[in-house]
């Protein structure tokens, strides 16, 4: 393919070497959907004509490409809002001028008709389009379509001597900021004013693959599609102009991504052949647990980092997945593979940087930040010889992010292949070519949240509907994006502290704010200004969120997922949804009603009373904190034989008063280490459950905060990190600095919650206080027996080799 005679084509090794090929194709004579083909300038580099997106016509209207076909014979013009379109230029069917709706189309600046092709063999012109300041080269192709470019200029009103009546679009000239939150089970967008209001919600399944049991897999092939298509309705359903969308942000689930390290493709983790089934799903997800002797070899080190994460690692972190890569995977496909949490993940497929953020490394693959406990590289090369990942270490941890801040260097490029110097947001730097060839690359870039990682690449742009250059945002771990979500709202916590009367947040009132973000399972994310280091519960972490600051998770391991496993199992189940059901209600929301119409038939004080004699211990998963034991189980006492709806209402409450205990087991573990804890943020989806959060505020003698977004409080957090990203300047060398922090954003876009203070009752109180000391009990009591049991069948299950 070559481009016109009169213009040169640009070759940019740094930022787009590739073009996009767009191929109309044929149905049954009509054109009925674009193959968009990737291409690179060197053929070498990947594989040309490789499919990276296919376009179904019907989904045009919430495209917002640079360059697009429209075959006016099967979709008329009249059917898009092209007002809201911000084209640069447009390609059409052959059509006389004057059927087109030229009061729709934004600032027509002229028509270049092209020569007709020849009919009927399939034909290719080359069309040169200009694209924020860059040349964009595309290869059409189509059978007996006559083609005709519209070059357009950017979105304005026009003037009376266009001779058109002006346009009519949005003139609000806010920011705005998007934010992707990717979950165990969904993918959603919102996007985010300057003052921190949801101005529209989508959310999308995702796939979820469980080969056997316990093994969890995903693709961030399917992740990425069904995030572009969450980014693409809020903005449609917004109505907001995508060139006023600054920023973007990610967060997503502590997932292990795989890539090919040579072609940058995603790798299988499927075993035992490991062989692509067509789905890319190289993704192990967070409750995936098959890396159990891993784990136990890994923490059997007894290493010094393992401080840092509560004392043992634990088996849903990512050290261990990729140590049971290398264990399963052929040798030659293993070292072919580099590593990044799903956030990264994201935020390298927004960009094609490999930036990795602090959170995501430090938090579960074992990074220790330089200067922490004489942490010289980040990475640790004793403790990765140690569990059997020493070749991790080769070429400077490259396929785990490289080592922050080193320089290496590298062949010079040809002078041809140097990128022009780009002007900064603020019209500053030269236009010029520059000179001097690149010699140096950095080895690896760690960021703290919502610090700029960089910006949208083309492909990413095009893809997301999103104008290229939105600053991205070092992504996070869902659950901290929660934190970033709740913890700076505004609300009267007493005449002593803060109240809505005060303007701003003081950073001191995040120490004492505990957020739990409650989902499937639940973390809870503390806030300190000096490491404290408490037994079971991970971290401390620096720099994961705000820099120099520390932070400390604790969680429990199923919560959610508890609660609808102990209603699944019982008898009175399928009879329930159907009483559910014909009252309209969610069975959460129903069971809570039935307790209420038990209190009043049973002439009870409360709801706790009617299970006084109820004892459940909901370990099913394993414990996460503070225990820090994968070989914890459940167990209830006091169960009979009644198979009713009752009954089943107390086995609901019991499993509440169990997430409400074991939440009070983890505060009081991190107080009793140096936190001060004196509240609780949530987040998530049981914020939705009053008797579940009146019972938590209750049991831990503290009040809680439900925030304004109860659906949304998550990629809330996420749409802060772009707030965050875009406050940063580009300076002329193309770093960025920092204009704003992470706490005053939140300070300025957290909205104010609705508080939820523990039950006065000094009889119901001092029930769940009888009640947490025999759940402390039956936790010590479990591991005794399991302790004992063991020693018993020592011997006789070395005889045998069976298991202990």
């Amino acid at each position: 393919m070559t481009a016109p005679a009169d213009r040169a084509v640009p070759n940019d090794p740094i930022q787009y070497q590739k073009y996009l090929r767009i191929v109309s194709c044929a149905k049954d004579g009509a054109l009925d959907r674009l193959d968009v083909l990737r291409h690179r300038v060197e053929p070498k580099i990947t594989k040309p004509n490789q499919v990276i997106e296919r376009i179904e016509l019907s989904h045009l209207p919430h495209l917002l490409p640079r360059s697009l076909i429209l075959p006016l014979s099967s979709l008329p013009l009249s059917s898009l809002p092209l007002s809201s379109l911000p084209l640069s230029s447009l390609l059409l069917s052959s059509l006389p001028l004057s059927s087109l709706p030229l009061a729709t189309i934004p600032a027509v600046s002229q028509f270049v008709p092209f020569r007709p092709l020849p009919s009927p063999p399939l034909s290719t012109h080359t069309a040169l389009s200009v694209s924020a300041g860059w040349w964009t080269i595309c290869d059409f192709a189509a059978a007996s379509i006559p083609l005709l470019l519209c070059s357009m200029a950017s979105l304005h009103s026009r003037t009376a001597s266009d001779g058109l009546p002006p346009v009519r679009g949005p003139t609000n000239t806010l920011d705005y900021y998007i934010g992707v939150d990717v979950g165990t089970g969904s993918a959603r967008a919102c996007i985010i004013d300057q003052t921190g209001d949801i101005k529209a919600l989508a959310a999308e399944d995702i796939k979820l693959w469980q080969p056997q049991t316990g093994y969890y897999e995903q693709s961030t092939t399917d992740i990425w599609q069904r995030i572009c298509e969450c980014v693409r309705r809020v903005v449609g359903e917004s109505n907001i102009d995508p060139s006023r969308i600054k920023g973007i942000g990610f967060d997503a689930t502590c997932s292990l991504a795989v890539f090919a390290d040579d072609a940058d493709e995603p790798v299988s983790v499927t075993g035992p052949d490991f062989v692509n089934d067509g789905n890319d799903r190289n993704v192990i997800l967070w409750l995936d647990h098959r890396p159990v002797a891993e784990t136990d070899k890994i923490n059997s080190t007894n290493h010094k980092l393992l401080r840092y994460v509560g004392g043992k690692m634990s088996i849903e972190m990512e050290i261990p997945k990729i140590l049971w890569l290398k264990n399963n995977m052929p040798p030659a496909l293993f070292n072919r593979c580099k590593f990044y949490d799903l956030a990264d993940a994201l935020t390298h497929l927004a960009t094609g940087n490999e930036a990795r953020s602090c959170c995501s490394t430090i938090c579960k693959q074992g990074y220790v930040p330089v200067g922490v406990d004489g942490s010289q590289k980040g990475w640790q090369p004793d403790f990765f010889d140690a569990i059997g990942l020493g070749d991790l270490a080769d070429d400077d941890f490259k396929k785990m992010g490289g080592i922050h801040g080193l320089v290496r260097r590298s062949p010079p490029l040809p002078v041809s292949l140097v990128p022009p110097h780009r002007p900064d947001r603020r019209g500053k730097g030269r236009s010029a070519r520059t000179t001097a060839p690149l010699t140096e690359r950095q080895n690896g870039s760690y960021y703290s949240a919502g610090e700029c990682v960089g910006t949208l690449s083309r492909q990413a742009a095009y893809q997301l509907g999103l104008p290229v250059g939105v600053a991205v945002g070092s992504g996070v771990i869902d659950a901290y994006a929660g934190w970033i979500g709740t913890v700076g709202a505004k609300v009267d916590l007493g005449s002593d502290e803060l109240n809505a009367n005060v303007p701003h947040n003081d950073l001191s009132q995040a120490f004492t704010r505990l957020a739990a973000v409650a989902g499937t399972s639940t973390c809870h994310l503390a806030m300190s200004k000096h490491p404290v280091f408490v037994p079971g519960v991970w971290g401390p972490y620096r720099d994961v969120l705000l820099p120099d600051y520390w932070l400390a998770e604790g969680g429990q391991s199923a919560t959610g997922e508890l609660l609808r496993h102990v209603l699944d199992i019982h008898p009175a189940y399928h009879e329930t949804c159907a009483l559910a059901k014909a009252e309209d209600k969610h069975m959460y929301d129903f069971l809570n009603a039935h307790l209420a119409s038990m209190v009043e038939k049973q002439n009870a004080p409360a709801i706790p009373y009617l299970a006084r004699h109820l004892f459940f211990y909901g370990d099913l998963w394993g414990n996460r904190s503070p225990v820090a034991d994968a070989n914890m189980k459940g167990s209830m006492v006091g169960i009979d034989s009644d198979k009713s709806t009752d009954n089943m209402a107390l086995w609901y409450y019991a499993t509440m008063e169990f997430i409400a205990m074991q939440t009070r087991q983890i505060v009081e573990s991190m107080n009793k280490a140096g936190h001060e804890i004196s509240s609780i943020f949530m987040s998530g989806s049981q914020c939705q459950n009053p008797v579940l959060m009146s019972l938590i505020a209750t049991t831990c003698r503290m009040p809680v905060l439900i925030p304004r977004y109860v659906h949304a409080a998550v990629v809330h957090g996420a749409a802060m990190l772009g707030a965050k990203a875009a406050s940063s300047q580009r300076r002329d060398d193309g770093a960025f600095d920092e204009a704003e922090t992470l706490w005053s954003i939140m300070d300025r876009m957290s909205k104010r919650g609705r508080l939820v203070e523990p039950n006065a009752d000094a009889g119901e109180k001092a029930l769940l206080d009888a009640k947490y000391e025999i759940f402390l009990d039956m936790c010590q009591s479990q591991q005794r027996y399991r302790r004992r049991v063991d020693e018993a069948v020592e011997k006789w299950a070395a005889e045998f080799g069976g298991d202990k």
